[in-house]
């Protein structure tokens, strides 16, 4: 791990938990993959190789596949097994919704909940998210293989052979969410969030949220969201898509604005919002960096959405 950790230029912490990340998705893909779509932040850095953050989780989101409550509820405890029945990893239930949505916190051997100083910046557990909140399409089939395998194949075969098993070491292929969808669910929620501190509701970002502000950054660069966004009745059907869902099952009423998202408060909030984000994006991004990533300046967020304002 440390070996692997040197020559990408990150933590051990970070070469650690991306292997069980990646060996969890492994026995989701093998088992379900019919029954959910990988989602969120992950996605994006393990899929897509559009963000260079350190991303932890596992999100999936429940396909049609599984048309009632009883038949997703099975699913999601019938994922859980999978994972926990196939690598050793132990699973510790946190909030759930019959048929909806469950979230668990799975932990690899060796590593405590309350782990210290080495897990600055990552949770030292795996959080699993399930749930049937958002649109399964457009998705496409992506490749996935662990930071470590990336490392030792690079630094040495024969070594590489060595240390991690045959099955380890090949690609494996994970039914993934369109990054243009993620785009559109990211840029709804900052629009919410700064509608928050317009109104008072809060004087700063949640924690971790200042990753979305990273994320639309480098998602507004990449030329499959830029083809996605050209698509104006597939954009503007996914924009109406996310905000029915997030209407439904979050009870926000947050809406693209008429004249697009270079209109919203993202764009015209002022200071309440820019230093609120500015500060988010200081704290929540640099622990989190690959290697040597660098950082895009916070302004790219703006100057971005501006000069797409046609198409957004």
């Amino acid at each position: 791990m440390q070996v692997a950790a040197s020559h990408l230029g990150v933590s051990r912490v970070m070469v650690e938990k991306d292997y069980w990340v990646t060996e969890s998705l492994r026995e989701l893909a093998r088992g379900h993959r019919e029954q959910f779509v990988f989602k969120g932040g992950t996605s994006l850095s393990k899929c897509f190789d559009l963000v260079h953050r350190f991303s932890e989780d596992i999100d999936l989101l429940l396909t049609d596949v599984l048309s009632t409550r009883g038949e997703r509820d099975r699913a999601m405890n019938a994922m859980v097994d999978t994972v926990t029945s196939a690598i050793p990893l132990s699973a510790r239930p946190l909030r759930s919704n019959r048929g909806v949505s469950r979230d668990v916190d799975l932990t690899w051997p060796g590593v405590q909940p309350n782990a210290g100083s080495t897990f600055t910046g990552i949770t030292p557990a795996i959080r699993l998210e399930m749930g049937m909140r958002g649109s399964h399409l457009p998705n496409v089939d992506r490749p996935v293989t662990s930071l470590l395998v990336k490392a030792l194949m690079q630094l040495d075969l024969a070594v590489a052979m060595k240390v991690i098993s045959e099955a380890e070491q090949k690609p494996f292929l994970v039914p993934t969410l369109h990054p243009g969808r993620t785009l559109v669910e990211k840029l709804l929620l900052l629009t919410e969030l700064a509608e928050r501190l317009v109104r008072g509701d809060m004087s700063r970002l949640p924690a971790r949220q200042g990753r979305h502000i990273y994320d639309v950054i480098c998602l507004l660069g990449s030329n499959d969201v830029l083809e996605f966004l050209d698509d104006r009745d597939g954009f503007l059907a996914a924009v109406q898509h996310a905000q029915a869902v997030s209407s439904e099952h979050w009870g926000t009423e947050t809406q693209r604005p008429a004249d697009g998202f270079s209109a919203s408060l993202i764009i015209t909030g002022g200071s309440a919002v820019s230093d609120a984000f500015a500060a988010a994006y200081a704290a929540d991004l640099p622990p989190m960096l690959m290697g040597d990533a660098p950082l895009p300046a916070i302004s790219q967020l703006a100057s971005r959405i501006s000069d797409l304002a046609d198409r957004l």
